[in-house]
């Protein structure tokens, strides 16, 4: 390759495994320089690199435009379902709930605009943890030059994570889909987003999560918990404009 290929992995929401797949990668692949922290699409890759690995969930909203002008770029978008996204921790918030679906709502549009760019990978959660050596093999066919070294299965027996990633991983261990389902733990704060941001019903029939809005059913006599999570429960306008006019901002750059 004669310039440097920047795989860039973004996702629908935070708590989607960007940092479990962005060490997956790192660990397991050929990659020639892997960002241990968030750092945006725009920003140079390292010189000397061949393949050059990144993360920023948020740059969901700003690889459309720079997709059009680098054709060097892939992104890996992460999936995952929101009603686990929205009940899942932080290490560094331990006691209250990460991220509201704000984030879904705000992101879920513009991964539509990008899903089907031919340098642009969909990877569900689900899928990644429950068949970790399939999903590999899956990011091998659609990027030839990310060769297996390690297989994803054996990820655990070699990471060795930085602390800012073991803060969002809690450990490292086996990838495993142990923490699919477990919204149904949860309902109360699932039925307390629901009451600020509204149905996701559609969303999830769309994604293949559920089949009918027979689900509710399992929050009917559920008290709401609308708490506050970690992030904010609502972007700002001035927030909105800015991580929307980013993605132009970087493709100019």
């Amino acid at each position: 390759m004669s310039a440097t290929a920047r795989v860039h992995i973004v996702g629908v929401s935070p708590r989607t495994g960007t940092t479990l797949m962005a060490e997956a990668i790192s660990t397991c692949c050929n990659i020639g320089a892997y960002s241990r922290r968030e750092r945006r699409v725009f920003s140079e890759p390292p010189s000397g690199a061949d393949i050059y690995l990144s993360k920023a969930p948020k740059d969901i909203m700003t690889v459309g435009p720079i997709l059009r002008v680098q054709p060097d770029l892939h992104v890996v978008c992460m999936v995952r379902d929101p009603r686990d996204v929205i009940t899942s921790m932080h290490g560094k918030a331990p006691n209250r709930y990460w991220a509201g679906l704000k984030f879904w709502n705000a992101y879920l549009p513009y991964w539509r605009r990008i899903r089907d760019h031919p340098r642009c990978t969909t990877i569900k959660y689900e899928d990644f943890v429950r068949d970790p050596d399939a999903t590999q093999r899956r990011l091998s066919t659609k990027m030839p030059f990310l060769e297996r070294e390690v297989p994803f299965s054996k990820y655990h027996e070699v990471a060795r994570p930085s602390q800012y990633s073991r803060d969002a991983l809690g450990s490292v261990r086996p990838i495993r889909p142990t923490s699919v389902g477990r919204w149904r733990d949860h309902r109360s704060r699932v039925a307390g987003q629901l009451d600020l941001h509204g149905s996701i019903t559609e969303d999830l029939v769309a994604l293949g999560y559920e089949n009918d809005d027979s689900w509710l059913q399992e929050l009917e006599g559920v008290t709401p918990d609308r708490s506050r999570s970690h992030h904010s429960e609502y972007f700002s306008r001035p927030d909105l404009w800015i991580r929307r006019s980013m993605g132009y901002v970087g493709a100019l750059i």
